[in-house]
């Protein structure tokens, strides 16, 4: 399981990363690399450190915004984690499995942590599907 894959196999798995660092829109390329590079900031040098490695490698678009995130990993204290996996059991109107994640959602910490069995069972904050 890699750190993005808090969900699979239509169950949310038990380590749910903590987002350490979000920015909605940075441009990628070699000059924004250098530029966050030389912060102060440990944060934004490793965005630097990102985008240079995206860029030279090929694998994003020079010149393209990109969301980012940075998640705690697995080992991390910071990782959340329940006491089980909790399988999705929702579906379409149709019966066709629906994926938890398809929506944003946002669960209570007490929820997770009481150890539903199934998706059905968290009580949402809001955007239900």
């Amino acid at each position: 399981m890699t750190l993005t894959e808090f969900y699979a196999d239509q169950e949310i798995k038990p380590e749910i990363a903590e987002i350490l660092y979000i920015k909605e829109s940075i441009v990628f390329n070699l000059a924004e690399a250098y530029a966050r590079l030389n912060s102060i900031h440990a944060e934004v040098r490793r965005v630097g450190g990102l985008i240079h490695e995206e860029v030279a490698r090929a694998t994003r678009n020079s010149g393209e915004a990109y969301k980012v995130v940075f998640l705690s990993s697995r080992e991390s204290e910071e990782t959340f984690v329940m006491p089980r996996a909790v399988r999705s059991d929702m579906k379409t109107a149709n019966g066709k499995p629906w994926g938890w994640t398809l929506s944003q959602r946002y669960v209570s910490h007490d929820d997770l942590m009481r150890g539903p069995k199934f998706a059905s069972q968290l009580g949402l904050v809001s955007d239900e599907a």
